[in-house]
């Protein structure tokens, strides 16, 4: 076995042992069991033999769990665990025996197998059980073409889901009927490409859900926020029931959860088929108005002439103000019968995301590329006349061609704040408090493969911040604040960055608590005096820390907020904290638009080029000595205009050899990190150039202070460097 395939391994078997122990406490149920047969899946691809039989079982079992709760959840969770324990311990006696024959000594991991290691022998109901289940959701294999069409299937409904739920939330709160007839519609298409397939759940519970939607296209007067909670159960079934049909190509193992549903959707049409039909009908004058074909002055002159029950068309015909035609038109668009359909023209295809990769890696390559032909050696010295004009040419093409590239893979941030609006609601409902929420920024267009990192991260935070951060109704108006609390959910650009805030007006963060907190579980790498408000704040980040009284199922455990730094790290971001006591929280997202290209300044430090991206830089400069002063702990400071900042000289970080010691020699590039200014000493600046981001191989593993690699327009490797990171370095140092 490969090292890199070894690491590779056994840090998805760590993760998802995590994972299942999250499950057990209820942190994040459906999400964690829904990342862990996307996990499980991934994992397939890499085990053979009796390592894939325990997650072939494994994923069967989360199936089920995904589709209802069950007495026996704990007992499938301990099956799981020592499954995956089972095959670390494989994974490690197959590597000490790769390492043995290669005279290499490799330690076991002790710590992921000495926790909660023995196998829990199955009760006879629980052995039942979990063979009934592994019957069910066996996977039924069909032809090649009909797994094609399933795959369509699956895209496109999942299509006409993402464009059902941003409009459900507005299925009681807006009068415009278009809103209802759109979900209907997609329900009805929905239903009719699932009919074709045969998955008879799908089709059975979009058959009811449509039924109940075309009763508010008669009688809009009978919606309520129930029924909305209703349709956004069906829209959940669905989404489940995809999931299950992708991975087993059949809807059946969702048959009894379609049987609840479909019970409930029909109790609720009979109750409301018996409640009698009170007609909202536009009145004419306005329908007329609407359709432009007369003006308000005329109307009124009608309605003052109208006497009895004589009909205000037929007023307006006598006047010549309109013809019959006209009238019959709008009587009939205001009983109804008249359906205006238009014809759309679409102008987008369905491409498969791995192809926009591809597309995008190459487009990488090719910038490499321009940079290698641009700077190749076997130029310099020569005299070329057109050579820059047509390299000019050649760069604004592909900086074009990168930019609509880019462009095909960003996506508005409105569906993933309109799943945020309604985890809001759930929340607020099970807190029992009052929850008034804003959002802004929308519009804002971000890579698709960044917005589903962030959708976990916002997740926990929009739940502490309700049910940590915003007081109940009691609370708040002896506070003398108005019940609802108010929660604001947005996003903006900044540079190359998406800035993406959540702020309450809740109790805030209790620091002294964070302190006593920390202290009592030996958290505290310095003195708790010594430390800023900010670095105090930025303890709620530790795992296992949470000032919470008591732990509910929603949050106190700890882990949320560590979760939730680790996704932003990855995705090469930071997050903010801002608390006031009994003012509030905000907590600031600060993330690249996309992680694949950037804008350097390449610099050298001996013999070694690096680079650090543009948006950072806030200027260049050569020191002069009686600017450098030093602080009794050894640390360089150099002031600017007024402003005192600390100074990082790489070549000490990185121990590279280098002449240029002294400040004054070399250059120093003040570069902004976490809202301060700090000086990079380096040996020189190359020039600006726009590289591609290579993430380091597992082999190499993490270097601190480093994002990743580039390919230099020479075709030698250089490295990016991660200033926050650095910064913090020389803070521990």
């Amino acid at each position: 076995m490969e090292t890199k395939s070894y690491s590779t391994l056994v840090n998805i078997v760590e993760e998802s042992l995590v994972v299942v122990k999250n499950i057990k406490t209820k942190v994040d149920r459906v999400s964690n069991i829904s990342n862990l047969i996307k996990t499980f899946n991934s994992l397939l691809t890499h085990l053979n033999g009796e390592n894939r039989y325990e997650i072939e079982q494994s994923v069967k079992l989360l199936l089920f769990m995904q589709m209802e709760e069950d007495p026996l959840e704990t007992e499938f969770l301990n099956d799981i665990q020592n499954g995956l324990r089972k095959i670390m311990d494989s994974l490690v006696a197959e590597n000490l025996k790769v390492a043995e024959d290669n005279n290499h000594s490799i330690k076991k991991d002790s710590n992921v197998l000495k926790s909660d290691n023995k196998d829990i022998k199955p009760t006879s109901t629980k052995k039942e059980k979990t063979e009934e289940i592994q019957k069910v959701f066996t996977k039924k294999e069909p032809d090649i073409e009909t797994m094609e069409f399933i795959k369509s299937f699956v895209e496109e409904s999942t299509d006409f889901l993402d464009q059902i739920e941003p409009m459900v939330d507005n299925l009681v709160s807006s009068d415009d009927m278009e809103n209802i007839n759109t979900i209907f519609r997609l329900f009805h298409s929905l239903k009719g490409l699932a009919g074709f397939l045969k998955f008879e759940q799908i089709k059975n519970v979009t058959h009811e859900a449509e039924t109940l939607l075309d009763i508010f296209r008669k009688n809009p007067e009978k919606r309520g926020e129930h029924h909305q909670e209703l349709v956004y159960e069906v829209c959940d079934f669905i989404r489940n029931s995809l999931f299950t049909v992708s991975q087993l190509y059949s809807d059946e193992p969702q048959e009894i959860t379609a049987n609840k549903l479909i019970k409930k959707l029909q109790n609720t049409i009979e109750i409301l088929k018996d409640k009698k039909p009170q007609p909202m009908k536009k009145p004419l004058g306005e329908i007329l108005l609407d359709m432009g074909e007369i003006e308000e002055e005329t109307i009124q002159r009608a309605l003052k002439i109208q006497k009895g029950e004589i009909p205000l068309g037929e007023i307006l015909v006598d006047m010549g103000s309109t013809t019959q035609n006209t009238i019959d038109k709008a009587l009939s668009l205001q009983s109804g019968t008249e359906r205006v359909v238009a014809k759309v023209k679409r102008n987008d295809i369905r491409v498969d995301t791995n192809k926009l990769d591809q597309l995008f890696n190459l487009v990488g390559e090719l910038i490499t590329a321009e940079a290698m032909v641009i700077n190749s050696p076997d130029l310099s010295g020569l005299e070329l006349e057109h050579f820059p004009k047509a390299a000019n040419m050649m760069n604004k093409i592909i900086r074009e061609l990168q930019e609509v590239t880019m462009s095909i893979r960003m996506m508005p941030l409105e569906g993933l704040f309109t799943k945020m609006k309604r985890l809001v609601k759930e929340v607020a409902k099970v807190t029992s408090k009052k929850i008034e929420l804003s959002i802004f920024g929308q519009d804002t267009e971000m890579d698709k493969n960044v917005i589903e990192e962030i959708s976990d991260p916002l997740v926990h935070i929009l739940r502490n911040s309700i049910d940590h951060g915003i007081e109940t109704p009691q609370d708040r108006v002896k506070k003398g604040k108005k019940e609802d609390g108010n929660l604001v959910l947005g996003a903006r650009y900044e540079g190359n960055e998406i800035l993406i805030s959540i702020s309450d007006d809740g109790k805030g963060i209790d620091k002294d608590k964070i302190l006593e907190k920390a202290i009592s579980k030996e958290m505290l790498k310095k003195d708790s005096k010594t430390m800023s408000e900010k670095e105090i704040l930025n303890l709620i980040f530790e795992p296992g820390l949470s000032t919470a009284d008591k732990i509910s199922d929603l949050s106190g455990r700890g882990v949320g907020m560590d979760v939730v730094k680790k996704n932003i790290e990855k995705l090469h971001g930071s997050i903010n904290v801002e608390s006031t006591v009994n003012r509030g929280t905000t907590i600031t997202l600060r993330i690249p638009l996309t992680l694949a290209i950037l804008d350097v300044m390449v610099i050298v430090v001996g013999d070694t080029q690096y680079s650090i991206p543009i948006l950072l830089i806030v200027e260049t400069l050569r020191p002069s000595l009686d600017q450098i002063t030093k602080t009794m702990d050894g640390q360089e400071l150099i002031k600017v205009r007024d402003q005192i900042f600390p100074i990082i000289r790489i070549h000490e970080i990185y121990n590279k050899k280098t002449k240029i010691t002294s400040l004054d020699d070399g250059i120093l590039i003040v570069i902004e990190s976490r809202g301060k200014n700090v000086g990079v000493f380096v040996d020189d600046i190359v020039g600006q150039q726009q590289i591609v981001v290579k993430p380091l191989s597992e082999y190499i593993g993490k270097i601190d202070g480093v994002m990743g690699a580039m390919i230099l327009g020479d075709g030698t490797i250089g490295l990016i460097l991660d200033i926050d990171s650095l910064v913090l370095l020389t803070e521990k140092d």
